[in-house]
């Protein structure tokens, strides 16, 4: 399947990713001369970016990875942080701290994060983005490097997906309209917008309620089909036992001499 039929457009091109990283990695070589850098890459849309970016880098580093996400009781990211994939170290109060994203929208999810690595005592903590959309940002917080501005478009390639398809794609694009509305609109489905808790509660209840009656009429439907096949079969017995009774009323009138037999006569 060739991924690239479905984007509408290119946005940034390889060779343009390529000059992107090499100008991050001149100035975070520049800043982090003296330092104990460690690279943060949040799982898993920067893991392309921040492969590359770690090799152009000039100064010693280290690298890991966290997963986080940031939620809400609705529909809106409320930058309540959720760690599904945390670091195990005892040496942040010693360490330079770059978080290496893909891209920041509204901007809730990074700011929570370098506020819990700070309360987590690490000696510096900055944050690093190969794309920005400043029109989606939700709260004030500014990434402290940023590889290109991009419109409030849904992209992909170079680690950002739709469904966890076209990562592989070596350039970033926007994904076609027609492409991305082709997944079922079902309410849960994460990439819609989800329905909040007590709309949640009312799919489900319409969903067991409806479940439940279909049972129900299947259940009554079961009933009244083996009560009709009894009837049925009540009737069809007295049909036989009927025709068996006039039959041997007939054979007893041929028997009791209101037919001659020639021999009779």
């Amino acid at each position: 399947m060739d991924l690239q039929h479905d984007i509408e457009k290119i946005l940034l091109s390889e060779a343009e990713l390529g000059a992107v990283v090499e100008s991050l990695a001149v100035r975070i070589s520049r800043d982090y001369a003296d330092k104990k850098l460690l690279l943060i890459g949040i799982l898993k849309g920067s893991v392309v970016f921040m492969g590359d970016l770690m090799k152009k880098l000039t100064v010693p580093s280290q690298i890991d990875f966290m997963k986080v996400s940031s939620y809400g009781s609705g529909t809106q990211s409320s930058g309540n942080l959720k760690i599904t994939l945390d670091l195990l170290r005892n040496d942040l109060d010693r360490t330079d701290i770059l978080v290496v994203e893909d891209i920041i929208d509204s901007g809730k999810t990074l700011d929570a994060l370098t506020k819990m690595l700070v309360s987590r005592g690490a000696r510096s903590v900055r944050t690093c983005t190969l794309l920005d959309k400043p029109s989606r940002r939700e709260v004030a917080f500014t990434p402290d490097y940023i590889g290109a501005e991009i419109p409030d478009e849904f992209v992909v390639g170079y680690g950002l997906d739709y469904d966890e398809d076209y990562r592989t794609l070596p350039f970033v694009g926007v994904l076609k309209k027609a492409r991305s509305m082709r997944k079922s609109a079902h309410p849960f489905d994460k990439r819609t917008k989800p329905l909040p808790k007590y709309k949640r509660k009312e799919f489900c209840h319409e969903k067991m309620d409806r479940a439940v009656s279909c049972s129900r009429v299947g259940r009554s439907a079961h009933r009244l089909r083996k009560r009709n096949h009894g009837k049925n079969s009540r009737k069809k017995r007295g049909q036989n036992q009927l025709g068996q009774g006039n039959s041997s009323a007939a054979d007893d009138t041929f028997h009791s001499g209101s037919h001659k037999f020639p021999w009779d006569l």
